[in-house]
């Protein structure tokens, strides 16, 4: 049963009123205020047709009863300090605010007017605490809402709106953009709209707010609800169950740490709920869990299943231990005081990973960085992994062609890491006729990772391969349609799909098979930036006997490469 202590339909005026008694508060948990534009404007235009259609109506029939705007529901409990703490629906609370500020200036441009004092007077009740014995309003900055969500600066950009009604013309933040656009959007309702949409947003407009015993009951609460508002997020959750179960001293500290993170992945196109999806094959192979789950909902793993994980004291560690590996292997960025980082070995082979055809791959990196990083000679002990890891699943892909078969292994291999350093890894019972005809002619999800590796197995690639690159088959698989001869379809049909034909090149080339097409790719190799490629301009032509010779130098470089990556893996073992 969920634990609600009331929740029954109000005016926006009767519920806003009673901040006098609990003021709001979004609280350090929650998202900063991030209404667009086009939200507000939908909200008031939404606002606006109800208020006009009401006013036909009346006019229609005096007689009718009113109608009612619904608004969504308020999800909150009154927290130790006796304020509404909202969990749900802080964005509307939020934008309300602003539009009775808006409202408040356009009423002070009739003061006389009995309609716009009485107005007036009960919005300054909702905006700011007045004075109990004349019901004025002493202090402009004592304002019925506070933030604790966002930064100082936004916070007094938000107050200062409040307190004065101004905002800067040119500043880009949500709350003047929002708050400048409601103004004008007021500016536009003749006297007489203005003055009904006053009256039904004040008594017409009606909320649902819900009222829980605690914190946990409102999560609850939350789940069970589809509200019109923007949702939070499992990540939303989970930091506000992390907040509510430390120390109250502890709290300002796991919210600043939390907000640079969220900063700091955002910055690179990551999420807090990403580091969570990373971290929780981390939390599984610390817990030895072996199955095989290919979707995992957070919230319900954490909150129900493992949620001893999330009082971890190294939680946070963790999590920024995972963005660091991600700012290298996605951004290819530089840690400062992490010397693999720099690493040129390293860097190419999270390249690779990072690049590999499932994120299964990048699994067993993240773990072994959580749990390993820092520890003595870790950047050997890491390119060794490495490198074992790529040829392991490399070899296991190319043979079977697809994800599902290196799940099991990366799920028990996580196992192993959290055991030591150097971990085990299954032995491989490979269909070796597979794989060799596989390589020689492979599968189009593998392509780019084994073009990828041979690229960096070029001794004149001093650089990072370009970050997005086209497969570009040297002889074309398209014919031109002028010429006659009939290439493609009679000689070179069996050979332009085979890995000899291959070759990286930074954009897609669209040069068809004619007398002189090797001639025109030649122009553009010369221009790459890719070793490999570019040596390709050196050429005096190609034909079936080059792709024939380029397939066996490249199967037989990719063997080679594996099997002296396992024997330098198997040695370091043995030391």
């Amino acid at each position: 049963m969920l634990d609600i202590i009331a929740a029954r339909k109000e005016t926006i005026k009767s519920f806003f009123e009673y901040s006098r008694i609990n003021p709001f508060l979004i609280p350090e948990y929650q998202r900063p205020y991030e209404w667009q534009t086009t939200e507000v404007t939908d909200l008031f235009n939404d606002l606006k047709a109800f208020n006009e259609d009401e006013i036909a109506s009346q006019k229609k029939d005096p007689s009718a009863p009113e109608n009612r705007y619904f608004l969504g529901s308020i999800i909150y409990f009154v927290n130790d300090r006796n304020q509404r703490e909202i969990v749900d629906g802080q964005q509307r609370i939020i934008s309300i605010f602003l539009l009775f500020r808006s409202i408040c200036e356009r009423l002070k441009e009739k003061p006389r007017s009995e309609v716009y004092k009485h107005f007036l007077e009960e919005i300054e009740e909702i905006i700011w605490q007045t004075n109990k014995f004349n019901g004025k309003v002493d202090d402009p900055s004592r304002i019925l809402i506070s933030s604790e969500a966002i930064s100082d600066r936004e916070h007094k950009i938000f107050t200062d709106i409040l307190a004065t009604g101004e905002a800067d013309p040119i500043a880009m933040d949500f709350y003047s953009r929002n708050y400048l656009t409601m103004k004008s959007l007021l500016e536009d309702l003749t006297d007489d709209l203005f003055t009904h949409f006053v009256y039904r947003l004040l008594n017409c407009v009606i909320i649902l707010p819900i009222e829980a015993s605690t914190f946990n009951a409102t999560l609850e609460i939350f789940e069970r609800l589809n509200d019109r508002g923007r949702q939070l997020t499992d990540a939303d959750i989970l930091k506000a169950k992390i907040y509510t179960s430390i120390k109250s001293e502890s709290r300002d500290r796991f919210i600043n740490r939390w907000r640079l993170l969220d900063d700091r992945a955002q910055a690179v196109g990551e999420s807090m709920h990403n580091l969570f999806a990373y971290y929780v094959f981390y939390v599984r192979a610390r817990d030895k869990d072996a199955r095989v789950l290919d979707k995992i909902n957070l919230r319900k793993y954490f909150l129900d299943k493992n949620s001893i994980a999330l009082h971890d004291e190294n939680l946070m560690t963790h999590l920024e231990k995972i963005l660091s590996v991600l700012l290298v292997m996605k951004s290819r960025q530089i840690i400062d005081g992490a010397s693999w980082s720099r690493n040129f070995e390293i860097r190419k082979s999270l390249d690779i990973i990072w690049r590999a055809p499932s994120d299964w791959w990048k699994y067993p990196v993240i773990v072994y960085y959580v749990a390993h990083s820092g520890e003595d000679d870790f950047d050997r002990n890491f390119l060794c992994f490495l490198h074992k890891l790529i040829a392991n699943l490399s070899r296991r892909y190319v043979t079977d062609n697809t994800s599902n078969s290196i799940k099991k292994t990366v799920i028990q291999l996580n196992i192993r890491i959290l055991a030591g350093n150097h971990p085990s890894f299954a032995r491989q019972t490979i269909d070796e006729q597979k794989l060799m005809k596989n390589l020689r002619i492979p599968r189009n999800a593998a392509t780019p990772t084994l073009l990828r590796l041979l690229a960096y197995e070029d001794l004149g690639q001093l650089t990072l391969l370009p970050s997005v690159w086209e497969t570009d088959h040297i002889y074309p698989e398209v014919a031109d349609k002028d010429q006659s001869s009939g290439l493609v379809e009679k000689v070179m049909r069996d050979k332009i799909k085979e890995l000899g034909n291959l070759i990286p090149f930074e954009k897609k080339l669209k040069i068809a098979a004619d007398d002189n097409y090797f001639t025109k790719k030649k122009a553009m190799y010369k221009n790459s930036k890719i070793s490999m490629t570019k040596k390709f301009s050196e050429l005096s032509n190609w034909t079936t006997k080059d792709i024939s010779l380029r397939t066996e130098i490249l199967v037989q470089t990719l063997l080679a490469t594996w099997q002296h990556w396992d024997e330098d893996y198997d040695s370091e073992g043995k030391s």
